[in-house]
């Protein structure tokens, strides 16, 4: 039994679980509590869609990985903003937006090293933050429907691209990357 992917699953089907409901909750001294989503953080280490904004073509492997912020707020289409934003905003201190960067950046660096031995690219994943009694929190999970994963020989999305862009056989390349997570493949 390979540990480390078990959990990894494991951790996976928690943060499935809770995502299950709209909001973000955690449990504290006074019984469950909503957390206020405040900022998506998307790791990019490849450019996939958001690149063509930039001018950068889809595959584009970068040579550092960026961290983009954006505000959650769907009114607003959910707008890339930076830590000058975020500081004029007073959304978040600048030692909390360090953490979201430096936290984002550490999650990359594992699972970067983690897919890579297993044969699949990490190409980018989006974590969400939030606020609860004053400190910021990572309330969200990685998956295959907040991540790009693909096949590290073929380059093929072993995710929900293969649905957004009428690839087919998404349940089967779910299926791949979980038996490659587990150690089956």
């Amino acid at each position: 039994m390979n540990w480390e992917a078990l959990i990894w699953l494991v951790l996976l089907v928690v943060f499935l679980l809770a995502d299950v409901f709209k909001e973000r909750y955690v449990k504290s001294e006074h019984g469950i509590e909503r957390v206020n989503n405040v900022f998506d953080a998307i790791g990019l280490g490849v450019f996939a869609v958001s690149g063509a904004r930039i001018g950068m073509e889809t595959g584009t492997k970068l040579d550092s990985t960026i961290v983009e912020i954006v505000l959650h707020d769907e009114y607003l289409e959910n707008p890339v903003i930076n830590k000058t934003h975020i500081l004029a905003m007073h959304l978040a201190t600048a030692e909390e937006v360090d953490f979201m960067v430096e936290t984002s950046l550490k999650i990359n660096d594992i699972l970067t090293e983690y897919m890579a031995d297993i044969g699949v690219e990490l190409v980018d994943f989006k974590l969400e933050y939030g606020r609860y009694d004053g400190r910021i929190l990572l309330v969200d999970e990685i998956d295959a429907d907040t991540s790009r994963f693909w096949d590290a020989r073929t380059h093929e999305p072993m995710d929900i691209d293969r649905f957004r862009r009428d690839l087919g056989n998404v349940e089967q390349a779910y299926q791949d990357l979980l038996q490659r997570m587990m150690g089956d493949s």
